[in-house]
């Protein structure tokens, strides 16, 4: 019983170590971003960028203390979505017709990057998959680019006609700047839709074959890192004396492990 309970205290202690450090590899945050929706149908709409769309939400992050492998994330996000539709040759007096959505949009990530300037820049790139649903009633509008909208109204959603549950790919870039604890980035980020917003023409006859939304953010971020531990990843400057002393570490481990196997 006795050698139960030390097992366990042992096994509590190295969960305790093990949170303690794996916290300070984790980051949370706020992210905020505008940008244009648009959308790729078949057959082929005459459409334009729907600017003034914004995005906002809470974001996760965990790094590797592997330089270049960067970090794992996932984001909890609301978009505003949408596409606007051209009724003949797209000039000033054509008509238009704009829907506009919003969704909730889930991102899992991988951010591979490298550490600048002793580890306060970062430069990054995303890649990863999206989850979407296109949360309550969404808005359409008519009108030409020369006279503006004409008029509005409430688009009901039907589930035989249209789609809530979406997916497709993320991809972009960015930069951090590392301060303490505190990371402040600013990225870009393209959503690429590989669903469509309405239910294919064979269960609703007006309906395009592909209807596949698409998004583009610039973003701004502000994160804070849990743990004190400080960045694992050793700098890039193969001079820096933090790096020397970590490889000075790994050699001294690794003969001490030649001598043991001896």
């Amino acid at each position: 019983m006795k050698k139960l309970k030390n097992i366990i205290a042992l096994l509590a202690v190295i969960v305790v170590f093990g949170v303690a450090d794996l916290a300070a590899q984790h980051y949370v945050g706020v992210r905020g971003g505008y940008g244009y929706g648009n959308i790729r149908a078949y057959p082929q709409y005459v459409t334009s960028p729907v600017w003034d769309k914004y995005t906002g939400g809470v974001s996760w992050k965990w790094y590797n203390e592997v330089q270049i492998f960067g970090c794992i994330g996932a984001d909890v996000e609301f978009q505003q979505r949408g596409y606007k539709r051209y009724f003949g040759n797209h000039t000033d007096s054509t008509l238009y017709y704009q829907r506009d959505l919003q969704s909730i949009v889930v991102p899992f990530y991988w951010q591979p990057h490298l550490y600048f300037f002793k580890r306060h820049v970062r430069v990054f790139l995303t890649a990863g998959l999206n989850l979407q649903y296109n949360i309550g009633e969404s808005k359409i509008y008519y009108g030409t680019n020369r006279d503006g909208v004409s008029s509005t109204e409430d688009y009901t959603y039907d589930k035989v006609r249209d789609r809530r549950l979406g997916y497709g790919l993320v991809a972009g870039g960015g930069i951090g700047l590392l301060f303490g604890r505190l990371e402040f980035c600013v990225d870009a980020r393209y959503y690429y839709g590989f669903s469509d917003v309405l239910t294919t023409r064979g269960k609703y006859s007006s309906n395009p074959v592909r209807t596949e939304l698409d998004n583009l953010f610039i973003n701004f971020g502000v994160y804070v890192r849990l743990g004190k531990g400080g960045i694992k990843a050793p700098p890039l400057n193969l001079n820096d004396p933090a790096r020397k002393a970590a490889r000075e570490a790994d050699r001294r481990n690794f003969q001490d492990v030649k001598v043991i196997q001896m």
